[in-house]
């Protein structure tokens, strides 16, 4: 179980790295700025997709939706995602 916390540990010093990502594309008016947030962003939330089912096949018991800040951030992720790359479209 010590790896699992390792992995999950790993997992959410990806989410908080994401995070700070979001609170800074948050002011950008560029688009050059605006991609390379967005790249950041998109980079990072697959990074975190990729760990959380590598910790669902390595521990079934861990097998279940991963929340963060009281919702399930993948799902939530995914959301925020297509919203991010409508915004993206429709402004640059």
């Amino acid at each position: 179980m010590y790896d699992a916390e390792v992995r999950v540990r790993k997992v959410l010093k990806l989410i908080i790295e994401r995070e700070k990502f979001k609170m800074k594309a948050i002011g950008v008016k560029s688009r050059g700025e605006a991609e390379e947030f967005y790249d950041k962003i998109m980079r990072a939330s697959a990074k975190i997709i990729r760990d959380i089912k590598v910790i669902w096949d390595d521990f079934r018991i861990l097998k279940r939706p991963f929340i963060y800040n009281k919702v399930d951030y993948i799902e939530n992720m995914v959301d925020e995602l297509n919203s991010y790359k409508q915004i993206f479209e429709e402004e640059h």
